[in-house]
């Protein structure tokens, strides 16, 4: 993230780190920063930011205070080593001079630990003059987090629990109000919503082991075969001798009462990347996005005007390839334009006429 952090007049440069391999609390983990002298020149500043630790996701900049000084809010992707786990954020205030102190638990204690989000945006939803923080996440819904009292408290949550992947804010239908697009996992993959994770460490061995489940009727199925579940879990083979004995069982009873009490709990509602029309006074509606919008995982999204017709436009990019050999890649999407219509409806400009083809996993897009 560029921004003026001591506000002299030229930008700074904030860089976000994490990795799930490391260690906790590895030096390797802390963000960096650094101050521009004025000629293009960056010189990392060892002293200016706390000493953070986290798997971060990105760099978002506020100002909580409302006194010009930038300060930024770091959310965390995960902790290293231990999935589903709800992980710490930073909320940086800065003293204007681009000197860092965490204070997330003076201004913001709900925001800390509130889940493994992976964006976020700082923008005025409801047209009142003050912005808010809207979160998303994985296992989370859209949740707005409002200023009252120089503290950011949970405010509406929009949609349903997802796998967000990243959050997108601009005026659809010309009406002065933003609206919101979710990029989600999408609809062509073998994962169907509703998805739930229970876990806990099942086998006593020190390690959290995450267990999901898939909806098949009224019933909780395991996701994965049972050669993955005794690798993860040897102790189970006693309980599942056979490959029919386990194709048979639902999710209640690959873990007994007590391991199913005792183990925390995440769900996903809807895998499909979403708009959300901003109605006025803090609603939203669903708008309709094309078919083509769900044909893999969404995440990047950029507006404009690519037709030169005054009506609102966007880019969807995204994919995953890094899926388990079974589920497969999730990478059918080469970068998609939708042509808007002004009024918050969007059509899908074919590959052949849009010329796009941006292959691989794509995560971020800005437009110079």
């Amino acid at each position: 993230m560029f921004f003026d952090a001591d506000a002299d007049g030229d930008v700074d440069l904030y860089v976000v780190t994490g990795a799930y391999n490391q260690a906790k609390n590895e030096p390797v983990l802390k963000d960096l920063y650094y101050r521009n002298d004025g000629k293009g020149h960056f010189i990392q500043d060892k002293e200016a930011l706390p000493d953070l630790r986290y798997c971060g996701a990105k760099a978002v900049v506020l100002d909580m205070e409302g006194d010009g000084d930038l300060d930024l809010f770091i959310p965390s992707r995960l902790i290293p080593g231990d999935y589903s786990s709800n992980p710490k954020h930073a909320l940086l205030m800065n003293d204007g001079k681009g000197y860092f102190t965490n204070k997330i638990e003076e201004f913001a204690p709900k925001l800390n630990k509130s889940g493994l989000i992976t964006d976020a945006k700082w923008v005025d939803l409801d047209g009142d003059g003050k912005s808010e923080l809207i979160t998303v996440g994985e296992w989370m819904p859209i949740q707005v987090w409002q200023l009252k009292n120089n503290q950011l408290v949970p405010g509406k949550i929009i949609g349903k629990k997802g796998f967000w992947h990243c959050l997108f804010a601009f005026d659809s239908n010309k009406d002065g109000k933003l609206d919101l697009i979710a990029g989600n996992k999408g609809l062509n993959t073998q994962l169907k919503a509703p998805v739930t994770l229970l876990y806990d460490d099942f086998d006593a061995n020190g390690t959290k082991d995450p267990l999901m489940a898939y909806q098949y009727g009224d019933r909780l199925y395991p996701m994965l075969s049972r050669d993955d579940v005794l690798s993860q879990l040897p102790a189970f083979k006693k309980r599942f001798i056979t490959y029919e004995t386990y194709a048979k069982i639902t999710f209640e009873r690959l873990l007994d009462n007590k391991q199913t009490k005792k183990a925390a709990r995440c769900d996903v509602e809807t895998l499909a990347t979403q708009l959300f029309i901003n109605e006025g006074k803090g609603q939203f509606s669903l708008g309709k996005l094309p078919i083509e919008a769900q044909f893999s995982a969404i995440s990047a999204i950029i507006s404009g005007d690519w037709n030169e017709d005054g009506n609102v436009d966007i880019i969807l990019a995204g994919n995953d390839s890094y899926q388990r050999v079974k589920f497969g890649k999730i990478d059918a999407n080469k970068g998609q334009i939708f042509l808007g219509n002004g009024k918050g409806g969007f059509q899908y400009l074919p590959q052949s006429k849009s010329n796009l083809n941006i292959p691989g996993n794509t995560r971020k897009i800005h437009f110079l």
